[in-house]
C-alpha cells in the first residue's frame, strides 16, 4: 500500500500567518516535525512501502527528514507543489501517484494528526466519502478497491495557533503511539545531545531540551517548556509554559509565559498577537556613538596584525593555490584585508550581532570546527550580548594561534575543544530518499517500531 501527505487546505492559513518562513510539514510539535509523526504511523502500520509528500506552500521542501529516512522502512518521495481542491484532482495533477488504487492509497489530507491507542485503530472504522468533494475537511482517507473512505478515528485538533500550542504539551505529557525526541527514559522529559547547563539552573518537568542548547546561569524552566535545536537562553531568564523553536536566542533577565518564540518573533498564544523584535535597540546612548571603547582598542590591535602578518600574507599570496587549504592561511586571506578597514574605523574587529555587515573575525573563529551559517550567527549574537575587551582580544589570538600549526581542518565530529552550545548540522534536500542504515540517521529521534 502507498500513502500520500497533501498539505494545501485553507485551514492552514494560520500557519502561514505566524510562521511564514516555515513549511507546515516542518512545523515542530513537541520538538518533532509534524510529517515525522505521520512517518512514524506509516512505519508502524507495516504495509506502507512508499510515502508521497506534496507541499503546496512556496517554502523549502521537507529536507529535514531526508537525513533521518533510515529510521523508517517507508521510502519518501517529494512531489512538485500543486493546489488541488479535491483528492480526484490531486491524482490527476500528480501522475507519479499510482492511479491503480486496488492495492490501496492512504491519504493524509490537510494537516491531521490521528489520536490512536494502537496503530491498527486507524483503519478500524471506515465510512464512505466522496473523492470529488471540494475542500474536504482535514482528515485521513483511504482508497481501496476503487472506493473512497474516511477513517473515522479521532484527531488531535490543529486549526489555529492556540490548538498548536496546546498540542505541544498534550504530546509531551502523553505521546501515545508516537515517539518524542531525546534520550532520557524519564516520563515528561526529553534531553538531546550537546547540552550546556550552567550552575543554579532550575529545570522542572515536563520539558524537552533538544540538541545543541545552552542554558545560562540561574535559568528557570517550569510549568512545561519545549526548547528547539540550537537555542541559547541567557543568564537569569525565566520561561514558563512556552515553546521556543529552533535557532532562537533569548537575552538575559527575560520573563516569558504562555508564549511561542520563533527566531525574533514572539507570539502571545491567548490573544494571537505577535511582535517581531529587532536586534538593535531603537534608542542608544549618543555618547557611545562618539566614543566606542571596543573600536578604540581595535585600532592598535589591527595595526599590530597588519605589521606582524604581512610576511605571512605575502607568502600566502605567492603560493595561494596550495596554502588556501591550510586553516591558518585560509583565515588570513579573509581577515588581513579587513584589518585595514579596522584601522580607519570602518570595520569591526570581531562581528557584533547577526546584522553586522563589515567585520574581520567572528566569535566562532576561535574554534577549528566548521559551522553552518545559522550557528555562526548565533555565536555572533552571543558575543554581542557578552563582549568585553578581553573576549575580543581572546577571539583574535585564539583564532590565529590555534590554526598556526594545523595543516588541515579536523572533521566536523572531532572532539578537539568542541563548544556544545553552538554545534549543529544542516540537512540537505533530496527528491527521492531511499531508506539508509540506522547508523546514518539522526540519533535525536527514537526509532519507531516496525
Amino acid at each position: 500500500m502507498k500513502a500520500c501527505i497533501y498539505i494545501g487546505t485553507p485551514c492552514l492559513d494560520w500557519c502561514r500567518k505566524y510562521f511564514p518562513d516555515k513549511p507546515p510539514g516542518e512545523l515542530p510539535i513537541a520538538g518533532k516535525e509534524w510529517c515525522a509523526y505521520l512517518l512514524d504511523l506509516c512505519s508502524m502500520l507495516g504495509d506502507i512501502d512508499k510515502l508521497y509528500i506534496v507541499d503546496c506552500y512556496p517554502a523549502e521542501r521537507l529536507s529535514s527528514l531526508s537525513k533521518r529516512s533510515g529510521y523508517w522502512s517507508t521510502k519518501l518521495t517529494y512531489l512538485s507543489p500543486a493546489f488541488c481542491p479535491s483528492p480526484t484532482e490531486l491524482l490527476q495533477a500528480q501522475p507519479r501517484i499510482p492511479c491503480t488504487l486496488e492495492e490501496g492509497l492512504l491519504l493524509f489530507w490537510g494537516m491531521p494528526l490521528p489520536k490512536l491507542t494502537v496503530p491498527e485503530d486507524l483503519l478500524r472504522d471506515l465510512r464512505p466519502a466522496n473523492p470529488a468533494a471540494q475542500n474536504l475537511p482535514a482528515g485521513v482517507y483511504l482508497w481501496r478497491n476503487g472506493k473512497f473512505y474516511e477513517c473515522a478515528c479521532p484527531l488531535h485538533p490543529l486549526n489555529d495557533i492556540e490548538n498548536y500550542f496546546e498540542l505541544n504539551f498534550t504530546l509531551l505529557k502523553n505521546p501515545g503511539i508516537y515517539t518524542l525526541p531525546g534520550y532520557t527514559d524519564q516520563k515528561d522529559q526529553g534531553i538531546g545531545r550537546n547540552i550546556t547547563i550552567l550552575p543554579n539552573c532550575t529545570l522542572e518537568p515536563p520539558l524537552i531540551i533538544q540538541d545543541n542548547c545552552y542554558l545560562g546561569r540561574s535559568l528557570t524552566l517550569t510549568n512545561g517548556v519545549i526548547l528547539g535545536k540550537n537555542t541559547l537562553l541567557d543568564d537569569y531568564t525565566t520561561v514558563k509554559h512556552s515553546v521556543i523553536l529552533d535557532n532562537t536566542y533569548l537575552g538575559s533577565r527575560m520573563y516569558l509565559e504562555d508564549k511561542i518564540v520563533c527566531g525574533n518573533r514572539v507570539i502571545d498564544v491567548h490573544s494571537g498577537a505577535f511582535v517581531d523584535l529587532q536586534e538593535e535597540f531603537l534608542a542608544m546612548d549618543s555618547r557611545r556613538k562618539l566614543f566606542d571603547r571596543f573600536r578604540v582598542v581595535s585600532i592598535p590591535i589591527a595595526a599590530i596584525l597588519i605589521i606582524s602578518l604581512l610576511p605571512w600574507f605575502l607568502l600566502g599570496c605567492l603560493f595561494k593555490t596550495w596554502l588556501d587549504k591550510v586553516p591558518f592561511f585560509h583565515l588570513l586571506f579573509r581577515v588581513y584585508p579587513k584589518c585595514w578597514g579596522v584601522l580607519v574605523w570602518k570595520t569591526n574587529l570581531v562581528r557584533v550581532g547577526a546584522k553586522d555587515p563589515d567585520y574581520a573575525f567572528r566569535f566562532l573563529d576561535r574554534y577549528l570546527l566548521p559551522y553552518d551559517e545559522k550557528t555562526l550567527e548565533q555565536g555572533d549574537v552571543y558575543y554581542q550580548q557578552h563582549r568585553t575587551i578581553s573576549m575580543m582580544v581572546g577571539v583574535v589570538c585564539r583564532s590565529l594561534l590555534k590554526r598556526l600549526f594545523q595543516l588541515s581542518e579536523p572533521p566536523p565530529d572531532a572532539p578537539d575543544e568542541l563548544p556544545p552550545k553552538f554545534r549543529s548540522s544542516t540537512p540537505t534536500a533530496e527528491t527521492d530518499i531511499e531508506p539508509s542504515s540506522a547508523s546514518e540517521s539522526d540519533n535525536a529521534i527514537s526509532t519507531p517500531p516496525k
